[in-house]
């Protein structure tokens, strides 16, 4: 996420909102399957221009889940009638740091399975002082999981009817709750690992449904980099839902060498 200048105002709370990076874990275990929402969210104050990572994790696998077993450097709490697990990263470096514009962020989320066959989420930010893993969050209510993922699938739906995807969104502070933006000059991009390098997705829209917060006043179009690369560019103003690009407007490059180094 890279802002070069920003003017919002969001309901309850003056001049917040979230950036956020979510994505739908899966695993498999005793013949059963499993989907867990995963939240790397940026929490950004302009009346201070400070900032603070949080992270959520939701269960996916039916309508209303609780969230259960997961151990990391959160606790689970209640939010209506759900449970989920949250974490505010407040007192690691560059945590509720202030920034000035043009400032540039990034997100990280990674999952892996450990040696009891548990599957665990890795969370990391960067805001210039370096990569930062600030939770590693273990199910720990499983030991033989499998199929182990971040699932993106334009095919079917997850249990609790909501989308297999990946969202990188801007949003209100939190709670569903919506920011207002006056003016805005916003590059964003996602990149996912191909098992040799992090590239772009092929198909990409402007709009995540999965995620409750949101915004009003943003235009979201595609933007292209000097070295050909599209990204969300995002000012104020209005679009309407679809596509930024798709595999019909972009191409990958496969490069095979002989170097070994």
């Amino acid at each position: 996420v890279s802002i070069g200048s920003l003017d919002i105002s969001s309901s309850l709370y003056s001049g917040v909102m979230t950036y956020q990076f979510n994505s739908v874990m899966v695993y498999s275990s005793s013949g059963k399957n499993y989907s867990l929402w995963v939240q790397n969210v940026a929490r950004i104050y302009s009346d201070n221009n400070s900032i603070e990572f949080i992270d959520n994790v939701w269960n996916f696998t039916s309508p209303n889940a609780n969230v259960t077993g997961l151990r990391g450097n959160g606790n689970i709490i209640k939010f209506s009638s759900q449970t989920f697990y949250y974490y505010v990263a407040s007192d690691l470096p560059g945590s509720m740091g202030t920034y000035s514009y043009p400032f540039t962020f990034y997100m990280l989320s990674n999952v892996t399975i450990n040696s009891l066959g548990q599957p665990e989420i890795l969370l990391w930010y960067n805001d210039g002082q370096g990569w930062i893993n600030y939770d590693n969050i273990t199910v720990t209510n499983v030991v033989d999981a499998s199929n182990v993922s971040f699932l993106i699938d334009g095919y079917e739906y997850a249990d609790n009817g909501l989308f297999y995807d990946e969202e990188l969104v801007m949003g209100g502070p939190g709670g569903g709750l919506c920011t207002y933006v006056y003016s805005a000059n916003i590059q964003m991009s996602i990149y996912y690992w191909n098992g040799n390098n992090f590239q772009e997705p092929l198909n990409t829209f402007n709009f995540g449904s999965d995620t409750a917060e949101k915004v009003n006043n943003v235009k979201d179009i595609l933007g292209q980099s000097v070295n050909g690369q599209p990204y969300a560019a995002i000012t104020s103003g209005s679009t309407s839902l679809g596509y930024l690009w798709n595999s019909e407007d972009v191409s990958s490059v496969t490069i095979n060498s002989d170097v070994s180094n």
